[in-house]
């Protein structure tokens, strides 16, 4: 790709970049008016309750089998 139209590419994808950043913003808000924003605040999925609860346990450090040399050897 010779640098002219790879600076060309770079223009147009810029460009699309945002139109559809723009159109994700028109969406937000019109979602936003439509349903209300719950709870005044975005919420990770992860920081809900019914997800943390789903995310598994740690079961605690694991133990290698391989044991370490000993410093000086």
């Amino acid at each position: 790709m010779s640098y002219d139209r790879m600076l060309k590419s770079e223009t147009q994808l810029k460009n699309e970049i945002e139109a559809l950043l723009a159109q994700a913003e028109a969406t937000d808000v019109k979602e936003d008016a439509a349903f209300g924003i719950p709870g005044g605040t975005t919420t990770s999925p992860v920081s809900s309750p019914g997800a943390r609860a789903a995310l598994p346990r740690s079961k605690g450090p694991r133990r290698t089998s391989r044991k370490r040399p000993a410093p000086g050897s």
